[in-house]
C-alpha cells in the first residue's frame, strides 16, 4: 500500500515555515516564490509540486542552518495521519449536530 511504503520511506516533515521565518527573518513576504528571488536568485514554475520541492529544500538548504535547529520545527508523519483522521472524523459528528439553518 501507498501508505505504508510513505511510512517506511519518510522519517519526519519539517513546518518549513517557521524555519524559513527564523533564517530569513524580517522579510515582507515569506512567499515561497519571492524567497527564492532573494535569497537564490532565481524564480521557478510556482505551484508546480515537483518544482515546489526542488526550491524548497534549495531555501532550506541555503538557511545553514544547523539540523537540531531544523529537527525542532520537525514532526513524525504519523502526525500528519492522526490530525487527517481527527478532522474527518470531527466533520462528520459536526454534520450530525449541526443546528438546521432556515
Amino acid at each position: 500500500r501507498c501508505e505504508a511504503l510513505f511510512f517506511e520511506s519518510v522519517l519526519g516533515l519539517i513546518d518549513s515555515i517557521f524555519v524559513l521565518k527564523k533564517a530569513f527573518h524580517v522579510q515582507l513576504s515569506y512567499k515561497q516564490e519571492e524567497l527564492a528571488k532573494v535569497f537564490l536568485g532565481t524564480s521557478y514554475d510556482a505551484h508546480n509540486a515537483m518544482e515546489d520541492v526542488r526550491i524548497l529544500g534549495k531555501l532550506i538548504s541555503h538557511t545553514k542552518m544547523d539540523t537540531h535547529k531544523i529537527a525542532a520545527h520537525s514532526f513524525p508523519p504519523s502526525a500528519v495521519l492522526n490530525q487527517l483522521l481527527f478532522n474527518r472524523e470531527k466533520s462528520e459528528k459536526y454534520k450530525v449536530i449541526a443546528p438546521p439553518y432556515c
